[in-house]
């Protein structure tokens, strides 16, 4: 086992590395327990307490160039996290993924606060009779420029299209199609063809926006 607040060119007797520029917006606890392990930090990536976690062999977690995250983030056995360049996350995002599964986020997507990424439930829940496991972990996969709403919750088996807008307190469990707003728990389609910004309404004068709006970007899977 290995704690580490290194963020460039560090190796240790396990194989575990980390590969990136180190940065005084870098502020992590990684934490190494098992082998072969591989952190990739991007270009002018901005951290803030935050907890990175191997619990096993051979996971990639993967930063993006711009990203801004802060939280935690759980691998396993052969995981791999790929967080797309120009993530933003406002306040302790959780991420956990195991069992040889793979969480993907996609370019400039906006994360709120206290929202949580799982591919897997923690433990282990059985069939009684059959003695079969009934909740095997599964991957998920997040599109281009997707905003998640405050503290929801995207579950192993996801797919959210790019474009997408997820509503606060939201429990996603599906495949949701491109420039969809979806929201409930579960949640579900509430509108299709949907499109966002990044700006805040407080922030940009006329401080409204009663205009239609000149340029749509589409974003496709």
């Amino acid at each position: 086992m290995s704690t580490t607040k290194v963020a460039k060119d560090y190796k240790d007797q396990s194989g575990n590395v980390i590969v990136g520029e180190a940065s005084e917006n870098i502020n992590v606890n990684i934490f190494f327990r098992g082998k072969g392990n591989k952190l990739i930090i991007g270009k002018n990536v901005k951290l803030r307490d935050t907890h990175i976690r191997f619990d096993a062999h051979n996971a990639t977690i993967l930063l993006g160039d711009d990203v801004q995250y802060r939280g935690s983030i759980r691998a396993g056995i052969a995981c791999e996290v790929n967080l797309g360049k120009g993530l933003t996350v406002t306040e302790k995002c959780y991420i956990s993924c195991a069992e040889r599964t793979k969480i993907i986020v996609g370019e400039d997507c906006m994360f709120a606060s206290f929202n949580q990424l799982r591919t897997d439930d923690a433990h282990p829940i059985f069939d009684l009779y059959t003695k079969k496991r009934i909740n095997v972990s599964r991957s998920i996969k997040i599109g281009t420029h997707v905003w998640l709403g405050y503290e929801s919750v995207v579950l192993g088996g996801t797919e959210i299209g790019s474009g997408s807008v997820v509503g606060m307190k939201s429990l996603l469990k599906s495949i949701f199609p491109s420039h969809s707003l979806i929201a409930g728990a579960p949640a579900k389609i509430i509108r299709e063809n949907i499109a966002w910004e990044r700006t805040h309404v407080n922030l940009l004068p006329p401080f409204e926006f009663d205009s239609p709006v000149n340029e749509i970007i589409n974003y496709e899977q």
